[in-house]
């Protein structure tokens, strides 16, 4: 709790930042998801079941959150899963081996969870063909059950502007 707390001195406030990024480094080595597993997994899980929920999307990053909802799904069967990806994850650059994920054994975690968030997840939205089209080919993906959904704006917005200014 102290390390939450606004400090008033500069040693304090040094202290909180280093104490910050060992904690991050140390347990949070993926995202800051990684710790809501035992929340939000039996949170979600009465959700779907007390409401009769058929739907289920999951949004990331945080990546971690996409592993986490797969859990949903296997002690859920009935619901379909969705998977929204706004980013790509393994093959971000902020998880690539020996950049920010310094351990072997965390690059294969991350590997395996995004393979198995993939391949037990009913539908996968993506925001560009280019991701679509590494995910269906680095994880085996039937390509049916990857959609793309353009982040921002509609492609047939802009099929037919007219730039004419002289008018």
């Amino acid at each position: 709790v102290w390390i939450l707390k606004p400090k008033k001195n500069i040693f304090a406030q040094a202290l909180t930042v280093i104490l910050r990024r060992i904690l991050r480094y140390s347990f949070n080595y993926l995202d800051i998801a990684q710790g809501w597993g035992k929340y939000l997994i039996p949170y979600a899980r009465n959700l779907i079941r007390n409401n009769n929920i058929k739907n289920v999307i999951a949004t990331g990053p945080p990546c971690t959150v996409h592993y986490l909802a797969t859990f949903l799904k296997i002690e859920n069967p009935g619901i379909n899963l969705i998977q929204d990806y706004r980013d790509p994850w393994n093959s971000h650059r902020k998880y690539e081996y020996k950049t920010n994920i310094k351990k072997l054994w965390q690059k294969e975690k991350s590997v395996f969870m995004e393979n198995f968030a993939l391949h037990n997840s009913d539908n996968i939205i993506v925001v560009t063909e280019n991701m679509k089209d590494s995910l269906c080919r680095l994880y085996n993906l039937n390509r049916d059950k990857v959609y793309v959904i353009h982040n921002g704006y509609d492609l047939d917005d802009f099929k037919e502007i007219d730039n004419n200014t002289n008018k």
